[in-house]
């Protein structure tokens, strides 16, 4: 049994920018440096969370990709088949060159991550119905 119950999680973490020549943009989408956070949209989210993380980039200006799969290969993942699943979201940040000595991420898609992340916090209510 587990001994927390969170009404919701977020996952945070880093996806792969494709403003390289080897990049595939046709699978996840495109997710250049310097466009901002990518909100995932798959079957592992939650659709509300998706909703008020684009609702709260809206309100505050922040640029944002979104980013689509089957699966996330990340934490939400996990939230998702946990217990009874957790409903969750993933926000992450471009890098290039991931798993290696020379990943790069723009300054500016951190500041938009969090700008975003403050803003969907602000949103948050105790009204907030994530029933399916």
């Amino acid at each position: 049994m587990r001994r927390l119950a969170p009404d919701l999680a977020l996952a945070l973490d880093v996806t792969y920018a494709t403003d390289v020549p080897e990049a595939d943009v046709g699978s996840t989408g495109e997710h250049s440096l310097g466009s901002g956070p990518a909100i995932f949209r798959g079957p592992v989210v939650h659709p509300r969370l998706v909703t008020l993380l684009r609702e709260a980039a809206a309100a505050e200006g922040v640029p944002y990709t979104i980013e689509t799969d089957w699966r996330s290969a990340t934490d939400a993942d996990v939230f998702y088949s946990v217990g009874d699943g957790i409903p969750s979201g993933l926000v992450s940040v471009p890098i290039r060159r991931m798993h290696s000595a020379v990943e790069t991420a723009q300054l500016s898609d951190l500041q938009d991550t969090v700008r975003l992340l403050v803003a969907f916090a602000r949103a948050l209510g105790s009204e907030l119905d994530l029933s399916r």
